[in-house]
């Protein structure tokens, strides 16, 4: 065998070392936070929420949080009824707020708002419901300190999501 020096080691590491952090930069360089999903977007009407839940009034607040969580979504235009192609129709069912976290010593610390939801996804040109009354419930946590609606805004919020979800799902299908 050939003896190897310590200067013929150390080069050979160096050599190493900046080929891996080249291949690292090169390859992260490739990399895209768009995603392999596709690049159409579709514009969407949201109308206003109907309310049969427990707590009146909540309608008008859902839809804009909803609307605005939709609003920030690169593949989603938001447009009238009119010039959609798609509608998305939401019936809120049920409401309520339930104790979510405790004090060791039984002191609620925080809540839990509930929402449940009946969601119908329409394609308006041809009025074929794409998904009909699914079931999406949708919380948001808010603490002793807090006031209920700010629970109820995350849990709009997280009901902006999950439809939107569900949206995307149907009409890649």
């Amino acid at each position: 065998m050939f003896p190897v020096s310590p200067f013929k080691i150390v080069y050979i590491m160096r050599f190493l070392k900046f080929f891996l952090v080249l291949c690292i930069l090169v390859t992260g360089c490739t990399y895209s936070f768009k995603g392999y999903t596709s690049q159409r977007i579709y514009a969407v009407y949201v109308g206003i929420f109907r309310n049969t839940s427990e707590r009146a009034g909540i309608e008008t607040d859902i839809t804009r949080w909803v609307s605005d969580y939709f609003d920030t979504d690169v593949r989603i235009k938001m447009v009238s009824e009119n010039n959609s192609e798609y509608k998305i129709e939401t019936t809120v069912a049920g409401y309520r707020v339930e104790p979510y976290e405790y004090n060791p010593d039984g002191t609620v610390l925080s809540y839990r708002v509930v929402l449940l939801n009946y969601v119908t996804i329409v394609e308006t040109a041809s009025g074929r419901k794409i998904r009909e009354d699914k079931l999406i419930s949708a919380w948001g946590v808010f603490s002793s300190s807090e006031r209920e609606d700010e629970g109820l805004q995350r849990a709009a919020e997280d009901l902006g999501m999950k439809i939107l979800q569900e949206f995307l799902s149907s009409v890649s299908q």
